[in-house]
């Protein structure tokens, strides 16, 4: 980082990890975001509770049109391997089948497509484990700190915790 286009005298952030962007919350929205990011060359802080994302029972799915976002991002080969593609749906309702629908959709478990994002993370990206303790914030740095002290000064603060 050049540090000479800050407002703010870096001197304040001495023994802080310093970042463009720290993002809190290392689910699917947040670990995206900071693939995209650091792929683009910024480094990252990415912080969670949770060094591995539990797994947990959601029946969740995605659609062909968010796969091809995916794959804009630069993600497709990712996630693709993390997913199951589908072309039908079939709809129950009180212990019968309703209706099937053709329609092209990708099913997934949750954690495992959280922690499959996270294990591809580039390396500009500090994955991060603990809780945010205090934030304080100015015009051109944000300030962190864990609650094991780590302090993170960042460009900028995004809070992704759903």
């Amino acid at each position: 980082m050049n540090r000479q286009n800050y407002s703010e005298p870096f001197a304040e952030h001495a023994g802080a990890t310093s970042v463009d962007v720290a993002i809190v919350g290392a689910g699917l929205a947040g670990t995206t975001l900071a693939t995209v990011l650091g792929k683009a060359g910024r480094k990252v802080a990415l912080i969670d509770p949770h060094p591995v994302h539990h797994d947990e029972f959601r029946a969740e799915k995605t659609r062909l049109e968010q796969m091809q976002l995916f794959d804009e991002l630069g993600l497709g080969p990712v996630i693709k391997t993390l997913v199951t593609p589908t072309n039908e749906i079939q709809v129950f309702r009180f212990g019968q089948l309703f209706e099937r629908k053709e329609n092209a959709e990708f099913g997934f478990s949750y954690g495992p497509l959280v922690n499959g994002l996270r294990e591809a993370l580039p390396p500009q990206v500090l994955l991060m484990v603990g809780k945010v303790a205090e934030v304080s914030t100015a015009p051109d740095w944000q300030r962190l700190v864990l609650t094991d002290g780590t302090t993170i000064a960042a460009r900028l603060l995004v809070v992704a915790t759903g």
